[in-house]
């Protein structure tokens, strides 16, 4: 699918600017979101991008995890409070 629709913007430009303006805006942002994915890129850098999504979403995921465990808590006085909705408060 990417190849053909680059070819077609690239190769195409009168078929490309007949398609309607806002199918065509979708159409690119499909495209940069697949180039961002690594589409379009040699066999070696895609290897790297995809070993770099792994590395972030590892990260992503102890970092989520350090959040969810962590018992920090923060002690405020009624007066730092003041201005926020009684409800709000409440819910505290």
């Amino acid at each position: 699918m990417y190849d053909t629709l680059k070819k077609t913007k690239e190769n195409e430009s009168a078929r490309w600017e007949q398609i309607k303006p806002e199918h065509r805006r979708y159409l690119e942002k499909l495209m940069l979101s697949m180039e961002r994915n690594g589409l379009g890129l040699p066999s070696e850098k895609k290897e790297k991008v995809k070993e770099l999504q792994k590395q972030i979403a590892d990260l992503e995921r102890v970092a989520q995890k350090n959040i969810n465990e962590d018992k920090t808590k923060v002690e405020v006085s009624e007066e730092d409070l003041e201005g926020l909705p009684k409800d709000m408060i409440n819910n505290l």
